[in-house]
C-alpha cells in the first residue's frame, strides 16, 4: 500500500513509533487493516456530510471552510488529555509541509471545548483546524466528508484507540487516492 517514500519512513505494522521521551510509544496500524471500519462502524466511503462545528477561536466552522476545496484529512481524537491522541497529532503537525505538498488540509475533531482543544493544539504545536464536537454531531455521521459535498475517499476506524495510521500511511493514502498535483 505504502509508496516508496512512504515505506521507509514508516515502522513496520505493530511496531512502536518513536515517541518523546516519558510519552507511551504509539502502535502502526497493520497494512492489511488500513482503511478498514469494523462492522457498525465509520461513513462509508462516497457518502456525503455537512455540519458546522465550535473552533478554537470561538467561532463557526463547516468542514468545507476548512478544506477551501482541498482535500480534507478529518483526524478524530479522544481528547487533550490522550497521550495517544497527543502523539498522532504531533505526528502530523510533524507532516505538515508533506500534507501542504500534497495540498491536504487537515482537522481535528474531538469532544473537548474550545478553550481545550486550543490548549492541545499548542501543546502539539499544530497549525491546523481543531473543531469541538460535545453534541457528537461529527461523532454519530463519522464526518470523514467535506462539508460542500465532498466525497469520501478513505476511512478507518480501529477499536484499539492506541493503534493509529501513522503519518507515513496516511501519506501513501492520499497518494493513492487523489489525483497527482
Amino acid at each position: 500500500m505504502a509508496g516508496p517514500s512512504a515505506a521507509s519512513s514508516a515502522s513496520s505494522a505493530g511496531e512502536p513509533r518513536p515517541t518523546p521521551k516519558g510519552m507511551p510509544t504509539l502502535g502502526v496500524t497493520p497494512e492489511d487493516r488500513l482503511g478498514s471500519t469494523p462492522a457498525g462502524l465509520g461513513l462509508a466511503i462516497g457518502k456525503p456530510q455537512a455540519f458546522a462545528l465550535d473552533d478554537v477561536a470561538g467561532g463557526k466552522k463547516t468542514l468545507g471552510e476548512i478544506a477551501r476545496g482541498a482535500p480534507l484529512l478529518v483526524v478524530f481524537y479522544r481528547g487533550g488529555s490522550c497521550p495517544y491522541c497527543n502523539l498522532q497529532l504531533h505526528e502530523l503537525a510533524k507532516a505538515k509541509a508533506e500534507l501542504a505538498a500534497r495540498g491536504v488540509e487537515v482537522v481535528a475533531i474531538s469532544v473537548d471545548t474550545p478553550k481545550e482543544e486550543a490548549k492541545t493544539r499548542a501543546k502539539n504545536d499544530a497549525s491546523f483546524a481543531f473543531l469541538s464536537d460535545p453534541d457528537l454531531v461529527a461523532h454519530r455521521a463519522f464526518a470523514v466528508v467535506h462539508a460542500a459535498r465532498g466525497v469520501v475517499r478513505f476511512a478507518h476506524v480501529d477499536e484499539e484507540y492506541k493503534t493509529r495510521p501513522s503519518a507515513a500511511q496516511l501519506l501513501a493514502v492520499i497518494d493513492r487516492t487523489l489525483p497527482k498535483r
